[in-house]
């Protein structure tokens, strides 16, 4: 029997039923000691002991639902936490559960302790590149080989030029040969050049099909380097639509909750839903193209949820996406007509006065929170030189072909007839 109620804010001993389950941070339930805490636990255990009341567990049915419980077309509730308030085999319930319409019909809700957002978790930016391939990156590997080997093939022509010519001994071909190639050499990087004495019209083709690519090398170089280094991030429901994402969960529900349906684009990402299984998680990480729903306390912490149980290696590449999509109050779900609502709710709002709920919030996410899913909320990719850039301005040049050093030598061949026709003699090797 309950007393008191109007005078006092405690109750004679007795039994507080509870229905909660392992959800994260909210209530952690260990298993081998029986042990409760959790942010949520916390709070009932001290109202729990300032009521003078003993905390039991009510066993849940989750046969035919979730935890959380299911309403049906009736407007009863089964199964799951509000299953339980609902059908009186409990006086209070707990569970992250957030206070909407279709729960205020059926339960009282306490003062909220705290808000949660509704976000997701998508693939983090990945870095396009190392600064040091943007070097070779420039050219396609055909490209490179086209001018390794034009280098070589105009080296050892210079050189049989000169020995038929008589200009250099025969016994030094060795020597010569390496010289000459490393004079072309410096012609190709720009550092050196062949003596206007010792030029012919194969070496002053080549002088400037070197100054041509030498050019074209450098303006991609330049084209890439100020351009992100990451690729874009991920911060909105019109990002995942127009990138093709999809996004799921291992059961069907009421998952308009998770967006606004007055916004087009969220109108748009519900049609992408799909059922998940946990042995498919690593291959949609894999894919870089799904989306999971993610729940964040107050923008520090994300929820662990139970839907996907991720691993660590498979959190590493995913953060979350800066747009909320729908935003809830947090609060402790009492039986309708319990008596234990207004002392309980009263207690509660001493509690968050004095900061205890805070501290809790910190003590249970350092004590028990993963550190990677603390990280979820950080973002690892580097600021880049060029912050606001179209989506157009980030993609990266392609590399040269071999079609353009075609017609980058094209071009020196005309040059240099060009020069010859105005020349009086331009030995031809």
């Amino acid at each position: 029997m309950w007393i008191g109620l109007e005078s006092k804010d405690y109750l004679q001993e007795g039994d507080l039923r509870v229905a909660t389950f392992n959800c994260s941070l909210f209530t952690i339930m260990d298993n081998n000691t029986g042990e409760l805490t959790g942010i949520e636990a916390e709070i009932v255990k001290e109202v729990a002991a300032r009521l003078n009341l003993t905390i039991r567990l009510v066993e849940l049915d989750t046969s035919h639902t979730n935890n959380f419980g299911l309403k049906l077309q009736n407007g009863t509730w089964t199964g799951g936490v509000m299953g339980a308030l609902y059908n009186r085999e409990a006086d209070v319930g707990f569970c992250a559960l957030w206070t909407s319409v279709d729960r205020d019909e059926d339960v009282e809700h306490t003062t909220p302790w705290g808000t949660v957002d509704i976000s997701f978790l998508v693939p983090r930016p990945h870095q396009k590149r190392e600064n040091w391939q943007t070097f070779y990156v420039a050219f396609t590997l055909p490209t490179w080989l086209g001018i390794l080997s034009g280098l070589v093939v105009v080296s050892v022509s210079h050189w049989s030029s000169l020995a038929v010519s008589s200009w250099i001994s025969v016994e030094g071909t060795k020597t010569e040969l390496t010289v000459i190639l490393l004079g072309m050499f410096g012609v190709l990087t720009q550092s050196s050049s062949i003596p206007l004495k010792g030029r012919s019209l194969l070496v002053t083709s080549w002088h400037i099909f070197c100054m041509i690519l030498v050019a074209a090398y450098s303006s991609n170089i330049v084209a890439r380097l100020t351009l992100p280094m990451f690729t874009e991030r991920i911060d909105s429901v019109q990002q995942l639509v127009t990138k093709g994402f999809t996004w799921g969960r291992p059961f069907k529900s009421n998952y308009s909750m998770l967006m606004n349906p007055q916004d087009v684009w969220h109108r748009r990402f519900m049609d992408f839903f799909r059922l998940v299984k946990r042995e498919d998680m690593h291959k949609l990480i894999s894919s870089k193209k799904f989306a999971f729903s993610a729940q964040v306390l107050e923008r520090h912490y994300v929820f662990d949820s139970d839907f996907y149980k991720l691993q660590d290696n498979e959190l590493v590449d995913l953060r979350v996406m800066a747009q909320v999509t729908n935003h809830f109050l947090v609060a402790i779900a009492v039986r309708r007509g319990s008596p234990v609502f207004p002392p309980a709710n009263l207690q509660i709002l001493r509690l968050l006065g004095t900061g205890l709920v805070d501290h809790w919030k910190r003590d249970i996410s350092d004590r028990h929170g993963r550190r990677l899913v603390r990280e979820l909320l950080l973002e690892k990719d580097k600021p880049t030189l060029i912050k606001y850039v179209s989506s157009r301005t980030q993609e990266e040049p392609p590399p040269s072909s071999g079609r353009e050093c075609d017609k980058y030598f094209l071009v020196s061949v005309l040059s240099v007839v060009r020069i010859v026709s105005r020349s009086r003699y331009v030995p031809i090797l």
